[in-house]
């Protein structure tokens, strides 16, 4: 089934704008968060390449006749970039819908007058991948590759910026992300079954500092309220995995390898607040 744009106003009695998705995935690689994008290649039906021909963006497409967003999302990311959510069990958090009539500048490409062409409003939707999962991705784009988000804001990729108001969308789930981490548990969702206290670590300080480059979180103080966390019944948040299950991870230099610990716990929030460190 193709996907249309909506037609002219003129052939309805009513205005249809266009449904679409997008995708802010973002990715713990190396110890450093990553966000996927992908290369647009869209040309028309006439041979006519699309608006920004050949940058990066963020993954995601057209809603389809009987979808949800969230069902459009996820068949956009199989087809894009090869990430099954669904095989992954991996739930993606809605963000924000963007409807901005100048958001897309094929909307006016006759008119140049809002609300008189065709406009397309996006449903974005923030993912989280696990340390193991690496997508092979797929060949609905010219293109898809994980880069580090500190690069993609510093404008250190190939055209300087994203298409469309795509940073717009990045910085906004940025935004979410550090407002998430101080309540919820939303970085276990960075980590695996089993995992180290420096795995959660790396997450807050990662992203943390991308909103204040002076900021560092010291192991021993991060862990120390990690391991205080608990539910709304008094349970631990995280425990140590069985001794019988232990595979200690080795870590750079000389320390001792690290303990693995798993989610005890279904708890969504946290009992204490998670704040960045003071500054000395």
């Amino acid at each position: 089934m193709e996907n249309l744009k909506s037609d002219p106003i003129t052939n309805f009695n009513y205005f249809r704008p266009s449904l679409a998705v997008d995708g802010v995935v973002f990715s713990m690689i190396e110890n450093e968060l990553n966000v996927l994008l992908i290369k647009r290649s869209a040309i028309d039906r006439s041979g006519v390449k699309r608006p920004y021909f050949g940058y990066w963006a963020l993954p995601g497409g057209f809603v389809r006749s009987g979808e949800t967003t969230s069902e459009a999302l996820k068949r956009e990311l199989l087809e894009e970039s090869g990430l099954d959510l669904v095989k992954k069990k991996i739930r993606p958090y809605q963000l924000k819908v963007y409807s901005d009539p100048y958001r897309d500048s094929f909307n006016f490409d006759k008119t140049k007058l809002p609300g008189n062409h065709k406009q397309v409003i996006s449903n974005a939707f923030v993912v989280l991948l696990p340390r193991s999962y690496n997508p092979i991705f797929g060949s609905d784009a010219s293109d898809a590759q994980f880069f580090k988000v500190k690069d993609v804001l510093n404008k250190k990729i190939e055209n300087k910026v994203l298409a469309f108001d795509h940073n717009d969308m990045l910085k906004d789930a940025l935004m979410y992300l550090n407002e998430k981490l101080m309540y919820s548990t939303i970085a276990l969702d960075f980590c695996d079954k089993y995992f180290t206290v420096s795995d959660i670590r790396y997450v807050y300080q990662s992203i943390w500092s991308l909103f204040d480059s002076e900021i560092f979180v010291e192991l021993g103080n991060f862990q120390n309220k990690i391991l205080k966390q608990k539910d709304e019944n008094g349970n631990l948040l995280i425990s140590s995995v069985p001794a019988d299950k232990q595979q200690p991870r080795k870590q750079s230099g000389k320390g001792a390898p690290a303990k693995l610990f798993y989610k005890s716990s279904k708890a969504v929030n946290f009992s204490h607040t998670m704040l960045p460190p003071k500054k000395r």
